[in-house]
């Protein structure tokens, strides 16, 4: 596919694309838990990579080559150099904006279980997304998105927990889709997003 400029809200809907083709392996995200969300990163990346056109950040001897999109980056917080020591955000995937760029945007992803701790999950899917805004100015990025996955809900949970979730957060963009999987609820993809203009 021929290479474009991509914003947060078009990696977010390329996921959800994608794994509408991943049935079969989204019904089983009940059973294996907490572990699916490592799979769900390398699925993440490896589509973005196909779909625009983007080169892997990949491993060169003792070095790496810098590429167009990667998994688990550390970023600095609060405005503080990565050399000063100061805290990091281990993001989990990010991929750039264009080809060979340095804008870039940051994916967080979670996945939450009716059966499981799911308003835990929910604080921490907004968490994740505080936490990228914090980012320092030194690699801010042009788009963040975080995205929490959800088995088991029907769609009155799913509503109650995003709004307990992203209460009180200034002007919040939400976007919602759903992937049909064949049992009595589908599953919820649910995304934080922000944009820079």
């Amino acid at each position: 596919m021929k290479s474009h400029r991509i914003s947060a809200k078009d990696v977010f809907e390329a996921f959800a694309e994608h794994l509408t083709k991943e049935r079969e392996k989204l019904a089983c995200i009940a059973t294996f838990g907490g572990s699916f969300e490592g799979w769900l990163k390398m699925e993440l990346a490896y589509w973005c990579s196909r779909k625009w056109n983007r080169s892997p950040w990949r491993g060169e001897g003792r070095g790496r080559t810098w590429g167009d999109v990667g998994i688990e980056y550390h970023a600095p917080l609060y405005e503080r150099k990565p050399q000063a020591g100061g805290p990091t955000k281990c993001v989990d995937l990010w991929v750039s904006a264009e080809p060979n760029s340095d804008d870039t945007i940051y994916v967080e992803l979670k996945v939450a279980i009716q059966a499981g701790t799911p308003h835990k999950q929910f604080w921490s899917w907004r968490s994740d997304f505080e936490q990228l805004c914090s980012i320092s100015s030194e690699v801010s990025p042009v788009g963040l998105t975080s995205i929490i996955v959800g088995v088991g809900f029907d769609a009155t949970t799913w509503i109650r927990l995003v709004e307990m979730a992203t209460q009180g957060m200034a002007s919040t963009n939400l976007l919602h889709r759903t992937v049909d999987i064949g049992t009595a609820t589908p599953v919820h993809l649910q995304a934080l997003l922000y944009q820079r203009t």
